[in-house]
């Protein structure tokens, strides 16, 4: 291969990956993080499937909300956090984020943000 096409095909991905990377509006230096839904639990979810952190809840505080598994990458390493789902806010399995994790074992919630592609 052409070495000039080469390396021209070497900065196009390059550029075309920072583009992707700073393309969307998330608040990066405030900790913010592109996620993924992997899971919904909404009032009809039987508290055997709930997370720990939420089946923990009294009854009352989790009757009326929407809980959301979200998959996002720390560095190198892939991480989980368990958020509360904004009232009004629809997500799906799938969406695509902007999250600002948490610790659901110290019950402390993530805050889900905005959606930044949805899915469905």
């Amino acid at each position: 291969m052409n070495k000039k096409v080469l390396s021209g095909s070497i900065i196009f991905a390059l550029l075309l990956s920072l583009n992707n990377a700073f393309a969307s509006d998330i608040a990066w230096e405030a900790g913010a993080k592109r996620g993924w839904i992997m899971k919904v639990y909404d009032p009809k979810t039987t508290v055997k499937e709930l997370p720990e952190c939420v089946e923990k809840l009294p009854v009352v505080e989790r009757e009326n909300k929407h809980f959301a598994k979200i998959h996002y990458q720390h560095v190198k390493r892939g991480q989980t956090t368990i958020a509360e789902i904004p009232e009004g806010m629809q997500l799906n399995i799938d969406d695509e984020v902007e999250v600002f994790p948490g610790n659901c074992d110290a019950g402390k919630f993530a805050r889900v943000v905005k959606v930044l592609s949805a899915k469905h």
